[in-house]
């Protein structure tokens, strides 16, 4: 029997967030006597889902952070690695920061060289600098480029390169709005009569969190029962904890980590808000278009997430005008409607994981086998 290709996958960590949900979506549902997938993450600190990878048995390395002063040992970990394994023909990376160095260092070693963008910005900074820098010559040592929307290929390899959109693929069926996930979620909580506005993403800059509590404020100020549930960790999370705090909001507001199983979050909450300063798309806005849930966004986002009529995109520069367009939404959603109609619009549009591994199955076949 053939051993199934490996295909190394290259991420910061195997965290909760987009790109690495997006890779892990494919990896479940891929074919593993033909593909398996390996990872290379930066760092020691374990990633959220590092046990679902040794249990659908994937290989992870670490390299060490990148840290500008560690250049030659960063290069030199790279070199090492595809002289001792050379059973590695075709590498994906998820990460922009260091690619160019990635990618140039595996093609001197004739493998084939895949870039994906999950972004639009690198955020601001001395890190985004030294970012935008460090991506200047992704697409000549990429061999084929991917990204998860329009904007997001067009900000990496510029506006006259060619690359190919890959839809952010979720297990549609999963995220089929179900009343009796909604009831035990809602019963957990203890949240069956209230309002329940929800976010999930990482406490990082670009998810806006302190703003999105200042909305929340605003919102309450109008709707007495309204609470807010967050999803998620990262290294924000105790600025975010203080904001709660300082705003007297502790009653209202409900960190409540990263899940497990996010469909069922989604079934229970009445309204998904998301008002990130850039996103390559929003993965998470896929999984709330396929539970029905109304979403308010920032007009920040990629317009390829209008998926369907569930989502408003407006301006993230005043909170008190966020919280009058998202109470008056909650007003006029009367929660009576066919919420499990979205899920098949969803799946249509191309965004069932299934039909993606299907297709990046053969993808990897044909550059593996070529």
């Amino acid at each position: 029997m053939n051993n199934p290709i490996r295909i190394l996958h290259v991420l910061g960590r195997l965290d909760l967030a987009g790109a690495e949900t997006f890779v892990m979506n494919i990896y479940k549902n891929i074919d593993k006597k033909k593909i398996q997938f390996d990872f290379i993450v930066h760092g020691n600190e374990k990633g959220f889902y590092e046990k679902d990878v040794e249990a659908l048995g994937g290989r992870i390395y670490r390299v060490p952070k990148y840290l500008v002063i560690n250049n030659l040992e960063y290069k030199n970990w790279w070199r090492k690695f595809f002289e001792l394994h050379k059973e590695y023909k075709i590498i994906h990376c998820h990460i922009r920061s260091t690619a160019n160095i990635i990618l140039k260092i595996a093609r001197e070693y004739s493998v084939v060289t895949i870039s994906h963008s999950h972004s639009i910005s690198n955020g601001n900074g001395i890190r985004a600098l030294i970012k935008n820098f460090n991506q200047r010559n992704i697409s000549r040592y990429s061999d084929y480029k991917f990204a998860c929307s329009k904007d997001a290929g067009r900000w990496l390899y510029g506006e006259n390169q060619e690359f190919e959109v890959i839809k952010n693929a979720i297990p549609v069926e999963r995220f089929l709005f179900s009343q009796i996930k909604r009831e035990n979620f809602r019963k957990k909580y203890n949240i069956e009569n209230k309002h329940v506005y929800g976010h999930v993403g990482r406490f990082s800059e670009e998810k806006n969190h302190i703003f999105l509590i200042d909305v929340f404020k605003n919102i309450l100020e109008k709707d007495k029962d309204a609470i807010l549930l967050l999803v998620g960790n990262g290294s924000l999370e105790e600025k975010v904890k203080d904001r709660i705090l300082s705003e007297q909001l502790s009653s209202k507001v409900f960190l409540l980590g990263n899940q497990e199983d996010v469909s069922s979050f989604m079934c229970g909450i009445d309204m998904f808000i998301f008002p990130s300063k850039y996103e390559g798309l929003g993965i998470v806005l896929v999984e709330a278009q396929a539970s029905g849930v109304p979403c308010l966004a920032s007009d920040r986002i990629p317009k390829d997430i209008n998926l369907t009529n569930l989502i408003k995109q407006i301006p993230i520069e005043d909170s008190k005008e966020f919280a009058k367009i998202a109470t008056r939404l909650m007003e006029k959603n009367s929660y009576d409607q066919n919420r499990k109609y979205y899920n098949d619009i969803i799946k249509k549009a191309g965004y069932d994981c299934v039909e993606i591994s299907s297709y990046l199955k053969r993808f990897y076949e044909g550059l593996y086998y070529f």
